[in-house]
């Protein structure tokens, strides 16, 4: 077998500050801080940046070649709706939407759920869409983030949560509008969320009546991990948004999956659409 000659992975946790390698058959680790670490040439590329890196199949290949491509806008590119379809079915929900990516499925989700400015959406310190997304639910739709601090299994203490759930009677507050829940959680190992958990936070949830929704992006490895369908999952929620660009390995998008009337609202009533500028990290949202 051919050595290792390049590995590229997230943070090169495993390799000292001085750039050094502490395996003689690595040629290069580069983070996404870029930093680079030079080490001995050798055959192969192992690219561990991401599961996002996964390439298309010759079969979804030749599936994309022979897909119909019609209007989306006016609701008649068939391909579409029957992934939609396929997908809201797969997940036990009324119906779906297929968007670009990931962050554009987390954020149109939280905004369907969270209609007015200044509500409240209380989330995990580890979550990705805290961390990352470019703070898209405070920037884009005006709502306060209220972080609980994640336990190394992606779960959080529900009796936190449940003191921190605020009263709609109060106009001096924020409002609890939405918990989000990420699963599987990347920030925690990819721990798959028990189901045991879900069902208390859903318990607790319905009491104040606050909706949940799923950072699914991964939801699928979750299912396989406790050995249970989708739709077992998203009994205890009432959104998520799915990725098909991780492990399944499709090219690009996400699909956000829930009822008609919370799909209808970014669907039907409205259009949302994101220009993301990576180079210059700027986001720039239009409304139609």
């Amino acid at each position: 077998m051919n050595p290792i000659s390049r590995v590229v992975c997230s943070h090169g946790q495993h390799f000292s500050r001085t750039g050094r390698s502490s395996s003689p058959l690595l040629s290069a680790v580069r983070g996404y801080g870029g930093a680079q670490f030079q080490m001995e040439k050798g055959a192969r590329v192992i690219d561990m940046r991401s599961d996002v890196l996964t390439k298309p199949s010759a079969a979804v290949k030749d599936a994309m070649s022979q897909a119909t491509a019609d209007d989306d806008i006016f609701r008649e590119d068939r391909t579409v709706l029957e992934l939609e379809s396929i997908m809201a079915k797969m997940f036990g929900k009324e119906a779906a939407l297929f968007v670009p990516s990931g962050t554009m499925g987390n954020l149109i989700g939280v905004l369907a759920h969270c209609q007015t400015r200044g509500l409240e959406v209380i989330l995990g310190d580890r979550s990705h869409m805290f961390m990352w997304e470019q703070g898209g639910i405070s920037q884009i739709g005006g709502l306060h983030p209220r972080t609980i601090p994640n336990r190394p299994d992606g779960t959080f203490d529900l009796d936190v949560l449940e003191d921190d759930i605020r009263p709609k009677d109060d106009p001096h507050q924020p409002w609890t509008g939405l918990i989000v829940v990420e699963n599987t959680h990347s920030y925690c190992g990819g721990r798959a969320i028990p189901m045991d958990f879900m069902a208390e936070l859903r318990k607790r949830a319905k009491k104040y009546d606050v909706p949940i929704h799923i950072d699914g992006a991964r939801i699928l490895n979750a299912a396989v991990a406790l050995n249970v369908a989708p739709r077992d999952i998203m009994e205890y929620a009432d959104s998520v948004s799915f990725c098909f660009s991780k492990g399944v390995g499709a090219p690009i998008g996400s699909v956000l999956i829930g009822s008609h009337n919370l799909i209808a609202r970014y669907s039907d009533s409205g259009s949302i659409f994101l220009r993301i500028h990576h180079s210059s990290r700027e986001l720039q949202v239009i409304r139609v």
